[in-house]
Parts: C-alpha cells; sequence; structure tokens
C-alpha cells in the first residue's frame, strides 16, 4: 500500500513572503518540488498542513489533499500533525508506512531512500551530526542514540508503528500545542519507550531553505567539486585540468598526492594552487579573494605552495580542500560574474572584469580601471544586442554553467586568452542573505521594470512650456537626491523632500530671479522607490525666460545630447551642460555653442544679456535673503511648538518650511552657485590662482565654525550644554530620516565629542591683492553683473554663509516634522521599523478628510505595511545613476565619475568606510580619512572626531560637505561614485593630494 507523506507547512515565512514550501530558491524549482521529487519512488499520498496564505500552495499544487490549521499563528508544527493524524484513521489500520516533512527543507532522494530503508519496527529520524550552520531559524536539537544532533525536519514511522505513533502524538499535542517535532522525538523516548527510535545521518543530502549557505552547499558542493562536475561538459567556456584533494588527504598522504601532482602536470610550466575552504565565499564571511592562491608554481614547490594555501584559512577543518591547476598564460582579460546580485539576490547579472593578466585583481579588490555591467535576467533581445561582444559572450557561459548546476546564484570566476577563448576558473556559490533567498521577487521586480519602462515611454515626450526632444534621468543632476536623500530613500523622506522642495518650490525660485517657468513640472520622479531628477526639466529651468524658444530647444538637446556622450557629467550639470549665470568664462561657452551651431553670434550676445540680467537679479537679492533666514529663525521657537489638530500644524508647519525656509534657501544656494562660478572661471583666465580661492572659502566662518566655538564656550563654563543642544540639537545625520536620531537624542555621540575637542581657531584674514584688485575689477565693470572687486568679496561671503544659515534654519523647521510624527506613529501603533514608510499625505489630510478614528488608523497602518513592503523592494531593484535610454534599466555599466577636489592640502592616513546608520566613535576615525556614500548637514560632527580627510560617493563643488571641508581646511574628493567606492578598502592607507588632483590607495591610483 501506498505510503502516507504529511508535510506540515502553517507557519509564516521569513519576512511575511510565500508560504513555506513555495519559496524558489534555485534555479526553476520551489521547495515542494524538491520534496515532491524526492519522495517519487516512493509514489506516496500527500497531505499538506496550511495556515499562512494557504491558497497559494493550493492554487500552485492543486493535487495534494489539505489540511487547514485555524490556529496556525499561536501554534507550533506538532498540533498542525496532530491536526493531519486525527483526520488520518487509516493509519489506525497498520498498513503503510507514514512520512513526516518539515516543508522547508530540500530532500534529496537518496535521504529518503535512507528513511525507507529503516527496520520495520523503528521510527527512522534524519538527523545532522555536523555543526548546525547559521541557518534562518533557530536549529532544532535532539538527543538521540546517546548523542546530540541537529533535527533535519524528516521522520518514517513504519507501518508497524503508525497506530501507536498516532495515538502518542495526538496525546502529547493536546498539553503542547506550541511545540515543534524535536519536542515530540524527546516526549516519545521519555514517556513510551515502546515507540523505538532510531537515528538516520542527513549529511549533505538535506538544507534548510531559507539558509543560502545551507542551499548553495546542497545543490554544488565545494568549488573544487564543481570544477570537476562541469569539466568535459561544458562547450561555451574550457576548464583547465585540476586535482584537488581535503586537508585530511594531504595530511595523511602528503607525499603520495604530491608524487601524483608531479606526474599529472609535468608538461606544464607553471601551476596555480588555488584556496577552496569550506567556509569560502559565504555572504557572512565575505572570503571571496581572502583565502591565498600561489602563482607561478612549479612541480618541485608544489608542497610549499599548498603549504602556503592551507595555512591561509581562517581555521583548520579536515575537509577544506586545495585545488590545483595549469597557470593560464596570456590572459587579455579576467573577472568574475555573479548571477544573482549578492547582497539582495535581485535578478540581474553582475560581470565585473579587467583587462591585463592578472587574474587575481578583481578578486582581490585591487583593480581600479575596472568595467562593471549589471544585466537583468529577463532583458530583452533588443537590449542584449547593445552589450559589448565580451558580455554577451560571458552571458552565454554563465547560462550554461547554471542548467549544468541547477542554481542561479554562481559566483563564476573567468579569464580569456588572446584567441578570445574564455576559461571558467572558479564556480563557487553566491551566498545571498538569507533574508533574499525566495525567488518570487523575481516577479515583483519585473513588474516594476515594465511599469517604469512604460513611464519612461510616456515621459520622453516634451510637456507643454519645455524645450527639448528628449530628456535624460539622473540621480544628481540637480538638487542632489542621492546625496541627500541616498539611492534608495525611505518613502518618508522622499515625500518630504519633494513637499518642501521638489514638486515647486525648485521651480519658484528660479522663475523669481528670471529663468523659464516650470512651477508647473516635478524636478524629481520616483521610479520603483528610487528618486530621479529630469534632466530636461533641470535644463529648461537654468535658461533665461528671456530666450528665445527657437535657442532654447538647442540648449536643451545640446545638454542632454552632450549627458548622452558623457554620462560622468550627470552631476555637473551647470558646470559642463549649460551655462547657469554670467561668469568670466561665457566666451568658451559662446564658442562651444557656435561650434555645435547650437546658437548664432546674434544670439549669443542675447544669451550673454539675459544671463548677465538673471545673475544681477541673483546677487542683488542675497543679502536681503541672508535677512530672511535670520527673521525665520527667530520665529523657529513658535513654530515648531505644535497645536491641535496635528494636520493643521503639520501643514502650517511644513508650508512656513518651503515658502520661508527652503525657498530662501534655494535663492542662497542659487547664489552660492554663481559665486562658486565667478571663482572657478577667475582662476580659469588667470585673475585668480586656484590657491588663493582656497584661501578665501577657508577664512569663511560657517556653522561649523559656530558650533565649534559654542561647543568652546560649553567647555570653559560660558554656555551650558542644555543652551548648546537648544541651538544645534535639531541636526541629525539623515536630514530627512525619522528613524535617525538628532544630536539632542544622543548628545553624548554628537555633541560631547565637539566639546571634547573643540579649541579656538584664529580668524583667517582675507583681502584681494592690490594685483587681484585690480585685475577683478576691470572684469567685473566688462562682465556688467552690479559687483566690483570689493562687493565681491562680500557677495562671496554671504553666499557662502547664507547658504549654509539658510539650511541650518529650515532644517530646524522639519526636524520638529519629524519628531512629532514619530511620537504620533508609535502612539498610533505603527512599529519604529516602520515609521520612515509613512505617508505624509494622509497624517496631512486627516483633519480635511475625516472618518472614524479606527478607520483611519488601520488605513494609515495598511497604507505603512503596504510602502514598507516596496521599499523592501526598492532595495533590490539595480538602476544607473543615469538613464538617458530605455534599454539602461535592463542593462547598464556604471559610469567613471570625475570628482572634486576640496583644498589644496595633501594627507596620507589610514582609511575608514562608515555605513548608513553606522554610529562614529571618535576613537574609530581620528586622523583617518573618512569615506561614506552621501552627507548631509546632520554629519557635521565627523569634522569635530579629528578626521584627516573626506571622500564621498555623490556630491559636487558645492554641495554641503564640500563647503564644510572647506571650512575647516579638511582635503576632501567629493563624489568619486559608486563604482570607485565599492573598491575601497577599510583599514588601507590612501593618499589625498588635492593640489595634483588625485587620489591613490595601495594599489589603486586615480586621478
Amino acid at each position: 500500500m501506498k505510503p502516507h507523506l504529511i508535510i506540515l507547512g502553517a507557519g509564516r515565512s521569513r519576512g511575511d513572503g510565500l508560504p513555506l514550501g513555495l519559496q524558489r530558491v534555485t534555479l526553476e524549482r520551489r521547495v515542494l518540488d524538491w520534496q515532491l521529487d524526492a519522495f517519487s519512488q516512493l509514489s506516496p499520498e500527500v497531505s499538506f498542513v496550511g495556515g499562512y496564505d494557504i491558497a497559494q500552495v493550493m492554487q500552485h499544487f492543486p493535487g495534494l489533499a489539505y489540511h487547514f490549521n485555524r490556529d496556525w499563528e499561536s501554534t507550533g508544527s506538532l498540533a498542525s500533525l496532530a491536526l493531519a493524524l486525527d483526520a488520518l484513521e487509516d493509519l489506525e489500520e497498520g498498513r503503510r508506512d507514514l512520512y513526516i516533512a518539515y516543508s522547508d527543507i530540500l530532500l534529496r532522494p537518496a535521504l529518503v531512500q535512507a528513511l525507507a530503508a529503516g527496520a520495520s519496527d523503528i521510527c527512522s529520524i534524519a538527523v545532522d551530526s555536523k555543526p548546525p550552520l547559521k541557518a534562518g531559524k533557530q536549529p532544532e536539537s535532539i538527543t538521540l542514540d546517546d548523542g546530540s544532533h541537529e533535527f533535519v525536519g524528516l521522520i518514517r514511522v513504519p507501518a508497524s508503528q503508525t497506530q501507536a505513533f498516532r495515538s502518542a502524538t495526538i496525546d502529547i499535542a493536546a498539553s503542547a500545542k506550541q511545540a515543534h517535532l524535536s519536542a515530540l522525538v524527546e516526549r516519545l523516548q521519555l514517556t513510551h519507550p515502546h515507540i523505538r527510535l532510531n537515528g538516520v545521518a542527513a549529511g549533505g543530502l538535506w538544507a534548510h531553505a531559507e539558509h543560502g549557505k545551507s542551499v548553495a552547499q546542497f545543490v554544488l558542493g565545494s568549488k573544487a567539486a564543481t570544477l570537476a562536475r562541469l569539466q568535459n561538459r561544458v562547450t561555451h567556456s574550457k576548464i583547465l585540468a585540476l586535482e584537488y584533494f581535503t586537508r585530511m588527504d594531504y595530511t595523511n598522504r602528503r607525499d603520495e598526492i604530491l608524487a601524483r601532482l608531479a606526474e599529472r602536470f609535468a608538461q606544464e610550466r607553471f601551476l596555480i594552487v588555488r584556496s577552496s575552504a569550506t567556509d569560502e565565499d559565504g555572504f557572512a564571511n565575505a572570503n571571496a579573494g581572502r583565502y591565498h592562491s600561489e602563482l607561478n608554481v612549479t612541480t618541485s614547490s608544489l608542497g610549499s605552495a599548498i603549504d602556503l594555501v592551507f595555512a591561509s584559512y581562517s581555521g583548520e577543518d579536515p575537509l577544506d580542500e586545495v585545488l590545483v591547476q595549469p597557470q593560464l598564460d596570456e590572459v587579455r582579460a579576467s573577472g568574475v560574474i555573479f548571477t544573482r546580485v549578492l547582497e539582495t539576490g535581485a535578478p540581474y547579472r553582475v560581470f565585473n572584469y579587467t583587462e591585463g593578466s592578472d587574474t587575481a585583481a578583481i578578486t582581490a579588490g585591487y583593480s581600479r580601471d575596472s568595467i562593471t555591467q549589471y544585466v537583468y535576467r529577463q532583458a530583452g533581445a533588443d537590449t542584449l544586442a547593445r552589450l559589448p561582444a565580451l558580455t554577451r559572450q560571458l552571458l552565454t557561459v554563465a547560462d550554461e554553467i547554471e542548467e549544468y548546476v541547477c542554481h542561479d546564484a554562481l559566483d563564476i570566476e573567468f579569464a580569456v586568452d588572446a584567441s578570445g577563448q574564455v576559461y571558467t576558473l572558479q564556480v563557487r556559490p553566491l551566498m545571498i542573505d538569507d533574508a533574499y533567498q525566495d525567488r518570487s521577487h523575481d516577479g515583483e521586480i519585473q513588474d516594476c521594470l515594465q511599469s517604469m519602462h512604460a513611464a519612461l515611454h510616456a515621459l520622453s515626450s516634451p510637456p507643454p512650456g519645455q524645450a527639448g526632444r528628449e530628456t535624460a534621468w539622473s540621480v544628481m543632476a540637480d538638487w542632489n537626491p542621492a546625496e541627500i536623500l541616498g539611492r534608495t530613500p525611505g518613502p518618508l523622506a522622499l515625500d518630504l523632500y519633494r513637499h518642501i522642495i521638489t514638486d515647486r518650490i525648485w521651480a519658484v525660485q528660479r522663475h523669481e530671479v528670471g529663468y523659464r517657468d516650470l512651477r508647473a513640472w516635478p524636478l524629481i520622479r520616483s521610479f520603483a522607490g528610487q528618486a530621479f531628477v529630469d534632466v530636461r526639466s533641470s535644463v529648461n529651468s537654468f535658461i533665461p525666460a528671456s530666450v528665445s524658444e527657437e535657442l532654447a530647444q538647442r540648449m536643451s538637446e545640446y545638454a542632454i545630447n552632450k549627458l548622452k556622450a558623457d554620462k560622468s557629467l550627470h552631476d555637473k550639470l551647470e558646470f559642463e551642460l549649460i551655462p547657469t549665470c554670467l561668469d568670466f568664462n561665457f566666451a568658451e561657452w559662446q564658442q562651444r555653442y557656435q561650434a555645435a551651431h547650437v546658437c548664432s553670434e546674434s544670439e549669443a550676445k542675447q544669451l550673454e544679456s539675459s544671463l548677465r540680467k538673471v545673475t544681477s537679479n541673483i546677487v542683488t537679492r542675497a543679502a536681503t535673503d541672508l535677512t530672511a533666514a535670520k527673521a525665520l529663525e527667530v520665529r523657529c521657537p513658535e513654530l515648531v511648538r505644535p497645536f491641535a489638530p496635528l494636520s493643521d500644524w503639520l501643514r502650517h508647519t511644513l508650508h512656513i518650511c518651503a515658502e520661508e525656509g527652503t525657498l530662501t534657501f534655494a535663492h542662497l544656494a542659487r547664489a552660492g552657485f554663481v559665486a562658486a562660478a565667478l571663482l572657478r572661471s577667475a582662476t580659469r583666465i588667470g585673475i585668480l590662482q586656484e590657491s588663493r580661492c582656497a584661501a578665501l572659502m577657508e577664512s569663511i566662518p560657517g556653522i561649523g565654525k559656530m558650533l565649534t566655538d559654542s561647543a568652546l564656550s560649553v567647555r570653559s563654563g560660558d554656555l551650558s550644554k542644555q543652551a548648546l543642544i537648544e541651538k544645534f540639537g535639531h541636526l541629525r545625520p539623515g536630514t530627512y530620516d525619522i528613524s535617525t536620531p538628532a544630536y539632542r537624542d544622543r548628545p553624548e555621540e554628537y555633541l560631547d565629542p565637539i566639546i571634547a575637542s573643540a579649541h579656538s581657531a584664529p580668524a583667517l584674514p582675507f583681502a584681494w591683492t592690490s594685483e587681484e584688485s585690480t585685475a577683478l575689477n576691470s572684469a567685473l565693470k566688462d562682465l556688467d553683473i552690479g559687483l566690483n572687486a570689493d562687493t565681491l568679496l562680500d557677495f562671496v561671503r554671504t553666499a557662502t554663509v547664507g547658504r549654509e544659515y539658510a539650511k541650518f534654519v529650515f532644517t530646524r523647521l522639519l526636524s520638529a516634522v519629524l519628531d512629532k510624527l514619530a511620537v504620533e506613529g508609535l502612539a498610533l501603533g505603527i512599529a519604529p521599523d516602520r515609521l520612515e514608510s509613512m505617508p505624509l499625505h494622509v497624517w496631512l489630510e486627516e483633519s480635511v478628510l475625516t472618518w472614524g478614528k479606527a478607520d483611519s488608523r488601520a488605513f494609515l497602518i495598511e497604507l505603512t505595511e503596504r510602502r514598507h513592503q516596496q521599499h523592501r523592494l526598492a532595495g533590490m531593484m539595480l538602476l544607473p545613476p543615469v538613464i538617458t535610454e530605455l534599454s539602461e534599466i535592463e542593462s547598464f555599466a556604471i559610469p567613471a565619475s570625475n570628482p572634486t577636489f576640496i583644498t589644496v592640502r595633501q594627507v596620507r592616513a589610514p582609511l575608514r568606510l562608515i555605513f548608513p546608520g553606522e554610529v562614529v566613535k571618535r576613537s574609530h576615525v581620528e586622523n583617518c580619512v573618512v569615506a561614506i556614500a552621501n552627507a548631509d548637514p546632520g554629519f557635521d560632527y565627523l569634522f569635530a572626531l579629528g578626521i584627516s580627510g573626506l571622500i564621498t560617493a555623490f556630491g559636487g563643488p558645492n554641495s554641503h560637505m564640500a563647503i564644510r571641508a572647506s571650512e575647516f581646511s579638511i582635503p576632501a574628493v567629493i563624489g568619486i561614485g559608486e563604482q570607485a567606492l565599492g573598491c575601497l578598502r577599510d583599514g588601507t592607507f590612501i593618499d589625498l593630494d588635492c593640489q595634483k588632483k588625485r587620489w591613490q590607495q595601495e594599489g589603486i591610483t586615480c586621478a
């Protein structure tokens, strides 16, 4: 009679994803597919006990019998088993075997057969005696056969024992409803000794589906064994001859192994001895490239080379392996293919390779001139046809290897010889974080990309009032969302940024000084949770309103075409793509435009006159705007006091923040750009030296100096610490991020180090030399923007101080809003990690669209949860920093970046990488160069921790951290790009030479 299989899958999966058993953790196979295949030779009748989202399981596997555990949220797997057993009355007859399995384990048929071969009167329990891997849930341990083991989650009850087992299980479950099967095994041994139990070693015949390393080892084995399986099978790449052996074998049979290797590779000039450790290349350990590989090995030096490789391992596992192969000569290119994204398991292939003969450059992390190409796994034929020839060739290599090993999360190391032949050097499992094992997110990502494709296509045509037939999209072209918010900002942070700046205020400011009217159009749009600047809208907003429509059209198209040709310019729009003010360098722009047939000589004069008017407007109002910022600060204590109803206070506060705060800041920021353009162009035409411009900027005291002076007063007793907190406590690392504590919340971390290290810095007087003053007066007279040398100096100081001061003021209002939203959100039962996903519009409309309190709360929580899940998905989406073609959302290379160097100073110091949310201690970064992806005003405290230099991935010459670095005379490299940041290695020494505009990490030189 056919056996019966009960699969227990009532519980909730990790991250509230698909029900247990439906996760697709390997290529095109769900967990239940693996289980049913493992049992296929027995042809059992199958029952599934479900609870959480059981309907999905029923939809995908309609041929199973189902039992629904109504109490699945409060009971354990034992209660689910008892529920099924109670319904299977025929088990009382004792005529067929019973199998029980958890739904979150992968099984090999050999393990099922091992249990089936057990004695007819003993229950077989699958166990693993090896130390448990760190899994997504706590491993279940049992004591059996006088030893402690990990319980696999698989039991066979022979027909002769089913009656007794059924009765005992139902009885035990009645008093242990939250227990699991491991508890049942323990209780049976204590209270039902007549039911005999025996352990069956599972070895490598099973895996926990929610644990990446477990799944990878189950599917692939060691990288040496994987290469051996692929040898003589793959046709799109070659695998060199290989030999591999364990530490145990080598220790016991060293001479025999060395003799075999010498005979096998006698004709080879050189060999390579590679690592294949049991703990290599895991997500948690990040050991790829860490362990030693010995190059240029001869047969006579094999012994010492093997000893060196084994010695490089972190432990002495007897199952560690070493791999020996011929060394490949005449390498033209080499690199690594990740067939999914390492951090999230997202469905993109990542190709990272470099030209040259060093096959370890990529894995060791010291290649700077490498190519990184991302290709969506379901990319269309048109997208694939645009790929570089080598990338297309590597795609076929990866496809073939995935098909043979039945796994789609691989780390493939390759090399290409002079003839173009690809060699697969290593194939390892890609150890994806356990939280992202489920491939079901692939469908959601596909839906997002399809929707994004449609949206970008619809937005490509010019809207009314905008010039330019095409647009492009950038994360840094204008108002720098990637720098201020990060690449995947919290939904609430993006709501706030749009509300107070990029939906309207950005265009209001530009319209008020004489640029084209873009007030009807948002600057930023969110695609799959990532903020992108509409470059066409940005370019249009910098064209003076008095310029003819025909010239505006050509200027817009020139800028977009230039960006398409060089994507690294996307964060330098105002200096490289379009003139936004009249400076000393307009003749160069005129020459460029006329050479490219953008404008005639008469049109150039029209543009010059229009830019002169806009620039004069900006210069004229700067002092008034600074006065307005100071007036708003006086009102802040009153404005931050909430009143009822809350939504009215929020609307009022954010209205003031936008109309009087960020609008004033936008005007002063524009003045800051004009000041920087005037100084920069003055150096280009030889009026000023770059060192003199740097000296000027260092002489201007800003918010950083104000904070340092106040901290010094606290230390001397002239100012209370509470007064310091009241003045600066609203700052937070992550200005728009509700999950980041403000300085006032953690003064011991942010303010105390500043108080402890504050020192009196003498004022740095600055004045033009007589030669500079004469030259500037002459040039400014010709420019005719209402400035002379003296008033230029005043303007530069006003604009520089005003921009940072206005930001300091409006963020006080913003911080108060974040604090209040956090308090109210927690009071309504929103979890702390969900606060960043709350919808701003719901809070703003509460007193306008009034419903029942319970209904409103439920709606807020439901929408917050939905946005939280969307934000999690956004973290898995890979999008380029610049999009100029629709195909680039499916395949893109990271563009190189041209960084900005701040000061003309030099420094050599250890490098410290700072990650989002990290609490930074002085002891960790003092006398070090700090590297960070993006940093806004809340990170100012870093300058009080004794850092020697600064590197950022995002930012430009007028970014907040550029100004701060200049103020504190800290050498900085701003905006090196995501790819270059990813090459940095914590703890290595790094040289910054801002005078020569180059930076160098050990093994990497960048200019």
